[in-house]
């Protein structure tokens, strides 16, 4: 692979492992500062069930984000991985796990990757 196509696919892996972050840190601001206003999908319904979901669990971790795939675009990125995620049920105090594979369709804007579309199975809820 060429040097530039290096830099965007270790920069778009960065960009999932900030948006998971962000996600896992229950931030709602902060987590959809980092969405798209060019979502594939409902935003609105995307960010209500984010603040859900922050309302039924403790604490999310992701233990595994693997990288499989990426097709560049110019500025547009998929990213295919799998993922881990843990998290513990404030009510019950049960604790989940869930894995599978996910694409991020990321958009850069103002040089910074935003989430444009979820598809596959969603590290989110």
């Amino acid at each position: 692979r060429s040097s530039f196509a290096q830099t965007k696919s270790r920069s778009a892996e960065g960009a999932v492992k900030a948006i998971l972050n962000t996600y896992a840190e229950e931030d709602i601001l902060a987590f959809m500062k980092l969405v798209s206003p060019n979502f594939k999908g409902d935003r609105i319904a995307f960010e209500n069930t984010a603040r859900v979901t922050f309302d039924l669990v403790d604490a999310i971790t992701y233990e595994g984000v693997w990288s499989s795939a990426i097709v560049p675009g110019d500025n547009t990125i998929e990213v295919t991985f799998r993922w881990q995620r843990r998290w513990r049920v404030y009510a019950t105090g049960a604790e989940e796990i869930a894995a599978g594979v996910a694409l991020f369709r990321l958009e850069k804007v103002n040089n910074q990757w935003l989430l444009q579309e979820v598809r596959e199975t969603s590290p989110f809820f």
